[in-house]
């Protein structure tokens, strides 16, 4: 947990003029994804929210990582 503290990310989602970003610290890789979940510190959306930011039918994410 620690070393993740020393971290930042961000996601983000554009397309037809909208953009989507979700920017947080990673959790500890020893907590699992039910944690993240659980704790609703993760980026969730429906497929109805993924066609809106797809192009012909690809979704592109871009990451970035960054250190603090």
């Amino acid at each position: 947990r620690k070393q993740a503290e020393n971290f930042s990310y961000r996601l983000e989602l554009n397309g037809n003029r909208r953009r989507l970003t979700w920017e947080a610290m990673p959790r500890s890789i020893h907590e699992g994804v039910c944690c993240a979940i659980l704790a609703s510190d993760c980026l969730v959306f429906d497929t109805s929210i993924a066609r809106r930011f797809a192009d012909n039918g690809n979704l592109a994410i871009n990451v970035t990582i960054s250190m603090v």
